[in-house]
């Protein structure tokens, strides 16, 4: 039996559909992938990647259910700076005045119990 060779650069993700797929010894080929390598070179070096230099994929199946095919993911998350108001109350005691959002302490007072 020959060694077994895998494709290097070329990772598989699971999904919600696909973690829970069962296999067996006969069973356990998911997906057969032909790559037409000249057509693949040139659609690789033409195309520019996320942050992390990947091209990410979303395999999906036609609304007819009769192919499967490989669709571009260019989803990308902002960079968005996480807002804490930790760094406003650093150093206060207790009893000082902690208000958020620029608003004053809530007077209860005037609540009856």
């Amino acid at each position: 039996m020959a060694d077994k060779e895998f494709a290097k650069g070329l990772y598989i993700n699971p999904t919600a559909l696909t973690k829970d797929l069962t296999t067996s010894k006969t069973q356990f080929v998911f997906f057969t992938i032909g790559i037409k390598k000249n057509d693949l070179i040139d659609y690789l070096q033409n195309k520019p990647t996320n942050k992390q230099g990947y091209i990410n994929l979303d395999v999906k199946r036609s609304a007819k259910g009769s192919k499967f095919y490989a669709e571009v993911n260019s989803y990308q998350a902002e960079d968005k700076p996480i807002e804490s108001n930790r760094s406003t109350n650093k150093g206060r005691s207790i009893g000082e005045d902690t208000s958020v959002f620029g608003k004053p302490p809530r007077d209860d007072s005037d609540i009856p119990f």
